[in-house]
C-alpha cells in the first residue's frame, strides 16, 4: 500500500454510512468516516494505535467495495497552495494579521473542510463514541447547522473529560466562524 494513495468513499460506502451494516465494526466505521478523498494513507496511519491496524482496515474497506483508491497528483491544486501561502509566516515580520484573527474564508475553509476537520477532532478525542455526532455533522447543509452540531460535540468532549480535544474543537469552531 503506497503511503501517497488517497482513498475516497464509493456509493456503497456512502450508503453503508447511513445503513450501518453488521460487518462494519465501530473501528471500521470510524475509519470510513475519516476517508474523505483528501487524506493520504500516511495521514490515516497517524491513528494506527487508536483505531487498530489502519492498513488492514483500509484493505477491508476496499475489499468490501466501500472505498476506492486514487493517487495524489504530482502538484497540489492552486487553491491548496494559496491557502498555505496565507497562513505561512513570512521571514521578515511585517504588519500582518495574527493567525487567530484570520477568518475561515481567508484561508479557504469552507463547510466541507470544516466538517472534515471537526469530525477528525471528535474522532481523535473520543474515537468511535463520536460516530453519531460525526454523522450528523457530515449531513449538515449550512454553516450554522454545522456550527451547532460541532458545539454539541464540544459539550460531549467536555462531559467525557477530554479538555484538550474540546479546546481544539472550540478553536476550529472559532476559526470557521470567522474570529
Amino acid at each position: 500500500m503506497d503511503s501517497k494513495t488517497i482513498y475516497r468513499k464509493t456509493e456503497r460506502g456512502t450508503l453503508a454510512m447511513r445503513e450501518r451494516p453488521a460487518f462494519l465494526s465501530p473501528q471500521l466505521r470510524s475509519l470510513l468516516i475519516m476517508v474523505d478523498g483528501a487524506k493520504t494513507v500516511a495521514d490515516l496511519l497517524q491513528f494506527n494505535g487508536v483505531m487498530g491496524d489502519i492498513g488492514k482496515g483500509l484493505e477491508r474497506l476496499e475489499a468490501e467495495g466501500l472505498i476506492e483508491a486514487s493517487f495524489r497528483p504530482a502538484t497540489p491544486p492552486p487553491a491548496v497552495v494559496a491557502a498555505v501561502a496565507v497562513v505561512t509566516p513570512t521571514a521578515a515580520p511585517q504588519a500582518s494579521v495574527p493567525p487567530k484573527a484570520v477568518s475561515a474564508t481567508a484561508v479557504g475553509m469552507g463547510l466541507v473542510a470544516f466538517q472534515r476537520q471537526a469530525a477528525r477532532a471528535l474522532l481523535e478525542g473520543m474515537g468511535p463514541m463520536a460516530d453519531s455526532v460525526c454523522l450528523r455533522l457530515e449531513r449538515t447543509k449550512t454553516a450554522s447547522d454545522a456550527l451547532q452540531v460541532a458545539e454539541n460535540g464540544v459539550q460531549m468532549l467536555v462531559d467525557s473529560r477530554r479538555p484538550e480535544a474540546a479546546a481544539k474543537l472550540r478553536e476550529l469552531i472559532a476559526q470557521f466562524a470567522g474570529g
